[in-house]
């Protein structure tokens, strides 16, 4: 499901997407879901993960049942996660943190 948002060719989206912006070779997974968020090319985020108020760099992988950031309502900033970083499954990462190496 993808509502209010902009995908570019290549991405593959089997969760849902609302109010982002998924570069090319963008993969979410079957049960993700990624709100308010900019995920640059390349990005894997797993099974069953959610990303909320968040700009993650290329060339990332979220694991599976992974949480980044919180939704924008209630956040009190963005979550950043850098290029090449690698969240493990079931990680939780809350708002307002930048995260360069993992």
């Amino acid at each position: 499901k993808v509502d209010n948002s902009l995908l570019t060719e290549g991405c593959e989206v089997y969760g849902e997407v609302k109010n982002s912006v998924l570069g090319s070779g963008v993969k979410i997974a079957k049960g993700a879901i990624v709100t308010d968020s900019v995920i640059m090319s390349d990005v894997e985020i797993g099974a069953g993960a959610i990303v909320n108020y968040c700009v993650i760099d290329s060339n990332t992988k979220i694991g599976a049942g992974a949480q980044i950031g919180k939704s924008k309502e209630t956040a009190s900033g963005i979550t950043v996660i850098g290029e090449k970083c690698s969240i493990p499954e079931g990680m939780i990462i809350g708002d307002n943190e930048m995260i360069t190496e993992m």
